[in-house]
């Protein structure tokens, strides 16, 4: 199937086309508002009508990853799950108790539950087992529970007349059919009636159509193949019974995991999937306003459009002044554009927004200003001394001690005073060799009467100088 790219983002399939410039955009570039949807939005770029294109990507068909069922049942998950399987048998065999046996099915359902959920995402790599359990809650196993009641009551009715094998042929066709839409229905809807009403069945099987037949096949094919297992594992009642568990669980591992892909196929394909796709690209009212600023300022720049960009994220800021994205993509552009007083201007409110929340930003922002103003220096001490943080790890010292330097005449009320004299001082001494302003600055830290654990780290610190000092050729 031919498919259209978008425009500015030629690794994306476009989901939309604009009917007046023809532009093909892609989601990243049509974020939806999901408070207020509209049916076709408008063009980025001539503000015209939009129509959709969005076509599903073909997936693989569920048959196709028969052979990648068989392998998610070796993964880590389902081992440890038949290793719990294992000794809940052994402990089954000895004690004989009903409440092991209900606790050894719930496991098992509550982690079955969890594979096929991640294969009906199109995952190929089964969940640990930790992590199945903790995902969700046991309702699966009631709700099995109560699905088995009713089965078992059909089943032991049928057997009462032994004359009339036919009936219970048919019953056990029917039940065949009807399974793997019912395990999908209560694995994946938490309401129980919901999940065994007759719509919400038929609707697994129309959404497969005439494959829905194909998997019943595959599934009871898997259900005989381990029983025949079952039936070649001679060994004595008390080692038979974790043995069994062990390949029922592999089994049962296989089985979910290709009802899981089925999911995935019906999902994934069609109308549904389109729709799907589009509403991937929806986001409430506020998350909405920040991506769609930034979608259209992406779009202007692309088409050499760098001032109506730079309007379009003042607007933005003017709505939202704290949103660190819309901060970062403005002040790239300030940068990049080389509106140089505009950019120095900015960085009075984005740098103690980006060094609370991301002070590799600041440290970024930085760098980015002293080409243009080599001797600018914020005026905040946090940012100062995070942006610092960040450029030491950089292994930037030169660059980090611009900010540090002469930090106590320029902050001398700074409650994390100390701390930041210490980075300095170990700056100085061990990326640098500078021993001398270390010193100073360990001298001043000392004046100021500090605390027994300061003097700790200030003795250290001196021994480093010390250290350093012996080191250097006379």
């Amino acid at each position: 199937m031919d498919t259209t790219h978008c425009h500015y983002h030629g690794n994306q399939q476009a989901l939309w086309q604009c009917v007046t410039c023809q532009r093909a955009f892609g989601g990243c570039c049509i974020p939806l508002n999901a408070d207020d949807p509209v049916e076709y939005p408008p063009c980025p770029l001539c503000r015209g009508q939009l129509k959709l294109i969005a076509k599903a990507q073909p997936v693989e068909a569920f048959t196709e990853n028969l052979g990648q069922c068989f392998l998610i049942g070796l993964q880590r998950g389902p081992l440890t799950m038949m290793g719990m399987l294992f000794l809940g048998g052994l402990i089954f065999s000895y004690s004989s108790s009903f409440i092991v046996g209900l606790v050894i099915l719930a496991l098992m359902l509550r982690y079955l539950q969890s594979v096929l959920q991640a294969t009906s995402q199109g995952l190929h790599k089964a969940p640990a087992f930790r992590q199945g359990m903790a995902d969700g809650g046991f309702g699966i196993f009631f709700r099995f529970v109560m699905l088995s009641i009713p089965v078992i009551f059909i089943l032991v009715v049928s057997s009462i007349k032994p004359d009339t094998p036919a009936l219970r042929e048919v019953l056990m066709w029917l039940l065949t059919l009807l399974m793997p839409a019912l395990i999908i229905r209560i694995a994946l809807v938490e309401d129980y009636q919901a999940s065994i009403s007759v719509a919400g069945v038929l609707e697994v099987m129309r959404g497969l159509g005439w494959r829905y037949l194909v998997l019943c096949l595959l599934v009871y094919a898997l259900w005989l193949n381990y029983q025949l297992v079952a039936n070649f594992i001679d060994l004595p009642m008390k080692q038979l019974v974790p043995a069994l568990l062990v390949v029922l669980g592999y089994y049962c591992v296989v089985i979910f995991a290709l009802l899981g892909f089925a999911v995935f196929q019906i999902e994934s394909s069609g109308e549904a999937g389109s729709a799907a796709l589009v509403d991937s690209f929806a986001y409430p009212q506020a998350e909405w306003l920040t991506k769609r600023a930034l979608a259209d300022s992406e779009v202007r720049l692309k088409e050499g459009q760098g001032p109506s960009a730079i309007e379009i994220l003042t607007l933005a800021l003017e709505n939202n002044p704290d949103d660190l994205r819309l901060n970062e993509r403005f002040h790239h552009l300030l940068f990049a554009l080389k509106m140089q007083d505009r950019c120095v201007r900015h960085l009075s409110h984005y740098l103690p927004l980006a060094a609370q929340h991301n002070p590799q930003l600041a440290a970024n922002a930085l760098l980015n200003v002293w080409k243009i103003q080599a001797e600018y220096l914020p005026d905040d001490p946090t940012v100062c001394e995070r942006a610092a943080q960040v450029l030491l790890t950089r292994h930037k010292a030169r660059e980090a001690l611009l900010l540090l330097n002469r930090f106590p005449q320029r902050f001398p009320d700074y409650p994390f005073l100390a701390r930041a004299c210490l980075m300095a001082a170990r700056s100085y001494a061990e990326a640098l060799g500078q021993t001398k302003p270390a010193r100073e600055l360990l001298n001043y830290l000392r004046g100021r009467q500090p605390n027994p654990a300061l003097v700790a780290e200030i003795a250290s610190m001196e021994q480093v100088l010390d250290r350093i000092e012996q080191l250097k050729p006379s």
